[in-house]
């Protein structure tokens, strides 16, 4: 049985705007139990900790060379065994912005934002027009009150955001599609607010399911999903299971590249004590080495040798799914000229549906 094993860093909840933490990653290896103790043998028998995890080993200089040649190792070795998704935070939030608000409402005049990587190219323009300078401060505020809003939903919070868009005014460009966002009160209300998914600012289950999907489609048989047991999909594990079952109906649902195809190959997801798995510490390694480099691609940290020895293996080496602000907003850039499939959300919302403790 092919084990997959999974680790997180920087996973902040619903608060995509912590400023300690501003990048989300979540790295999945597919690796055997003898290789997970042969790469330790090879690349950290000098760690005398019980536990190899990245905030320890960054300390020195020569743990982070141990780490560099690990990267190296894996990229000419295991390149097709690893798979990452990485979060911009801030972009994120963005996104959401358009998912939850502003596409909800083109959805119920019958336009397709998801259509052709519209609500991709939207957040883009939004993202970019948010943090020129002269937007920049109001924009700010916009962010945090929005994410207030869809945390809290209380009438307080809803308030406070709308009363706040809608007595403000940005640069031109922007304000426009801010008056997107300020329909929302007069078409929806605060009740619909509160009919949003549970958690719906976070960006973990999102992720960790991205990397489950192309593990079904890469590897075509049965697999183990393996998580830290501290981590956020222990707390979502009903759902999750509901999303993997491989009795769910066999389908291609999504848009152009972005099509998922169930049911899904996993056999069992298991949640482990990271101290005990050499799978989840190399695992831990990987996500924390990847957060930094992607943090300093963000303008988020200062340059050094690490990142920049970092930078010459990621991005060539392994498959990364980002959540990442571009300047690309055609079809053609965004590479999502492909066909559709069905309407990935509904297909979801079926499953979920049936599968809710009422309908069981």
């Amino acid at each position: 049985m092919v084990t997959i094993f999974v680790d997180e860093c920087g996973y902040t909840g619903e608060d995509l705007l912590n400023v300690e933490q501003q990048i989300f990653v979540i790295s999945s290896l597919r690796l055997s139990n003898d290789e997970c103790k042969f790469i330790k043998k090879k690349f950290f028998s000098g760690v005398r900790s019980k536990e190899l995890k990245h905030t320890k080993l960054i300390k020195s200089n020569l743990q982070k060379d141990m780490i560099i040649n690990f990267f190296k190792y894996m990229s000419i070795n295991h390149k097709c065994d690893v798979c990452l998704s990485v979060a911009h935070k801030r972009f994120a939030l963005v996104t959401k912005i358009v998912d939850l608000i502003i596409e909800t409402l083109m959805y119920d005049d019958g336009i397709d934002l998801y259509d052709r990587g519209g609500n991709i190219a939207l957040s883009n323009i939004i993202f970019i027009l948010l943090n020129i300078d002269v937007n920049k401060s109001i924009g700010d505020v916009f962010l945090q009150k929005f994410q207030r809003c869809i945390r809290e939903r209380t009438m307080d919070s809803y308030k406070s955001f709308f009363d706040f868009i809608i007595n403000n005014r940005f640069e031109s460009t922007l304000d426009e599609f801010i008056d997107m966002v300020r329909f929302w009160d007069i078409k929806k209300g605060f009740e619909e607010i509160n009919k949003l998914p549970n958690q719906a600012l976070d960006v973990a289950f999102t992720g960790a399911f991205v990397l489950a999907e192309y593990w079904s489609r890469m590897i075509g048989s049965q697999y183990s999903f393996v998580h830290d047991e501290s981590s956020n999909m222990s707390k979502n594990k009903y759902i999750w299971d509901i999303l993997v079952d491989k009795n769910i109906e066999k389908k291609v649902v999504g848009y152009d590249r972005r099509k998922i195809q169930f049911s899904l190959h996993i056999s069992e997801t298991r949640f482990e004590k990271s101290e005990y798995s050499l799978g989840l510490q190399l695992a831990d390694i990987m996500a924390g080495a990847v957060a930094r480099w992607a943090a300093w691609k963000a303008g988020q940290n200062e340059e050094s040798q690490y990142v920049l020895e970092l930078d010459k293996i990621i991005l060539d080496s392994f498959d990364v799914h980002p959540i990442w602000p571009t300047r690309d907003v055609t079809p053609e850039a965004l590479e999502t000229t492909q066909e559709n499939a069905e309407n990935h959300l509904e297909f979801i919302s079926q499953i979920l549906e049936k599968k809710s403790p009422g309908n069981s």
